[in-house]
């Protein structure tokens, strides 16, 4: 602009000068012809538009199009930008014979998705120690994440947040289950015991060392009267399945000589593998003649374990508690599968996988797709697609496969109450 200026000034004295020859030469000759000053040429043909870029990392620059003139160059302000922002940018054309010429455009660099980064859902069984669900993958550079409710102890379950930020990415937020069992009581014992008569309460107390955090409770313990009394210890604690241990009381008079002690009969525990049908144990040897045998505990289903007692009783002999363990293991699922499959997108169809196979009754089955809760998706993608099946008697599977949907549109996951195809 000051080039300009002082070109005009000159202009104007050289204009000046021109003019007073003239008036003289007109005086001395009559001649007419007035001198025309020279105009500096307009650039034309090159254009500074705005530009807007997605924040990768790599430097951005926005720079004038079209072909400069011979002799004029550019000089630029504010066109070079990294980081995520709005950059004002200048552009000024000059050169000798040429008006110079300022352009102004914007450079916008706008924040980039996170990607690359997951969070799976986490089941363990209590154990006292701390558990943590952690982020899987790599944070881009410059990106924080603040975590909350992914560490716990305690039985229960917890919905873990990530919230993963940085100056040149969009805010994003990762949930996942993190899901701690109770663990099962274990090592814990109630026997029954054989009292005589004395007119003094009897009970019977548990074996073993219980857990931090768990206690007894006993029902039919107190008792003084001659007979069988059924004793229940219930077990319980906060991060624990209640288990439930049953026995007896066995308060007899004292035997008379001629009675005897039975022998060469034994209960002897057993595991079987959950089927629904009733699980019992029976003793093993001959019982003498007049002797019969009570079961208490006997006739299970469920899985589980269950202590089983048997009452040998009869006229002449000292009655005799045999105790044994019978316990029925859950069952493995068979036969069912999660089979990959590519579907085509069509707007407005919900697609979903299901497991192929015969579930047996009382069992269940959840779907996640991308760690998502959900039943169907009705965008394009490819989504890994967990499906857990259990139940209270069978092992619980964990089956995965991979729905594709292809299409150029982009993905996304929908609710139940949507038509799926």
């Amino acid at each position: 602009m000051k080039i300009t200026k002082i070109i005009g000034i000159a202009l104007s004295l050289i204009l000046v000068f021109a003019l007073a020859l003239s008036i003289t030469a007109c005086k001395e000759d009559n001649k007419t012809d007035d001198p025309q000053p020279n105009e500096d040429s307009e650039i034309t043909g090159v254009s500074f538009t705005d530009k807007t870029v997605t924040y990768n990392g790599q430097e951005q620059k926005i720079e004038v199009t079209g072909t400069l003139p011979e002799g004029v160059s550019v000089s630029y302000f504010g066109n070079v930008g990294t980081n995520a922002g709005v950059y004002n940018a200048t552009a000024t054309l000059s050169g000798e014979g040429y008006q110079t010429k300022i352009l102004n455009a914007t450079l916008t660099v706008e924040k980039a998705n996170i990607t690359g980064v997951s969070a799976e859902n986490l089941t363990v069984t209590y154990d006292g120690t701390e558990k943590t669900l952690q982020l899987v993958g790599e944070l881009p550079e410059g990106v924080s994440v603040t975590a909350t409710h992914n560490i716990a102890t305690n039985a229960g379950e917890y919905t873990a947040t990530f919230t993963l930020r940085g100056e040149n990415y969009n805010e994003k937020i990762i949930t996942a289950k993190l899901t701690i069992n109770k663990a099962d009581i274990v090592g814990i014992t109630l026997p029954s015991r054989t009292f005589t008569e004395d007119g003094s309460e009897k009970s019977l107390e548990i074996e073993g060392t219980l857990p931090e955090g768990v206690s007894v409770e006993y029902v039919g313990n107190g008792v003084s009267a001659i007979g069988n009394h059924p004793v229940t210890a219930i077990i319980s604690g906060a991060n624990y399945n209640t288990l439930e241990l049953n026995s007896f009381i066995v308060i007899e008079a004292a035997p008379l000589p001629e009675d005897k002690e039975i022998t060469g009969v034994e209960l002897n525990p057993a595991e079987f593998t959950y089927d629904g049908t009733a699980k019992s144990l029976e003793i093993e040897g001959t019982l003498p003649e007049g002797v019969s045998v009570e079961y208490v505990g006997n006739g299970k289903i469920n899985a589980g374990k269950y202590t089983v007692t048997a009452t040998l009783s009869g006229e002449g002999y000292i009655t005799a508690f045999l105790t044994a363990e019978l316990t029925i293991n859950k069952a493995t699922l068979t036969g069912i599968e999660l089979n990959d499959e590519r579907k085509p997108y069509q707007e407005g169809i919900y697609h979903k996988l299901l497991i192929v196979g015969e579930l047996p009754e009382g069992v269940t089955v959840t779907y996640t797709y991308n760690g998502a809760s959900v039943e169907s998706v009705n965008k394009s993608g490819t989504y890994t697609v967990i499906a857990t099946v259990s139940a209270e008697n069978y092992e619980t599977l964990v089956l995965t496969a991979t729905l594709e949907v292809f299409a150029s549109q982009d993905g996304g996951i929908v609710t139940p109450e949507h038509k799926f195809d």
